[in-house]
């Protein structure tokens, strides 16, 4: 009975240690930095983890034919725009800084397009949209989604 007892305490401890190395073994993040298994990268180990985060604003004309739209978000960054109205929307988007051309999307009814954003910079990343619609009746919402950081 000693001897199972014995074995126990110690195998015990092996599985305790087995349960501390990561799934990832041939990872090494950083100082600061965690691996992050849903997004398969090093992210900042108090930040929330991977898990998608995002940010909505609209884009109602009458009475506005224009919003500034701005997020603190991770590297890559994508926005969605979505037509919540019965006729068609045309929209342009100006990204700030200026890394891109300006995105002219057109909206046909209850329909939703997205882009995404890029920049290879430390997080969180400041991004910032110009939308304007020249349609005299635009519903737009508009969705900022990043991974966490």
């Amino acid at each position: 009975m000693k001897k199972t007892k014995l074995r126990w305490v110690i195998i015990f401890p092996f599985f305790a240690l087995l349960s501390m190395i990561p799934a990832r073994a041939d990872v090494i993040c950083p100082p600061g930095l965690c691996w992050d298994p849903t997004a398969e990268w090093c992210a900042l180990c108090d930040a929330g983890g991977g898990g998608p985060h995002s940010e909505t604003t609209a884009l109602v004309n009458p009475p506005n034919s224009s919003v500034n739209f701005a997020v603190d978000g991770n590297q890559c960054t994508n926005l969605k725009l979505k037509n919540l109205n019965l006729l068609g929307v045309l929209a342009s988007v100006t990204v700030k800084p200026a890394i891109e051309n300006q995105w002219n999307v057109t909206l046909p009814p209850f329909t939703s397009q997205s882009k995404d954003y890029c920049r290879l910079v430390s997080v969180p990343v400041s991004w910032g949209w110009d939308i304007s619609t020249s349609s005299d009746a635009a519903n737009i919402a508009i969705t900022a989604t990043w991974a966490g950081w």
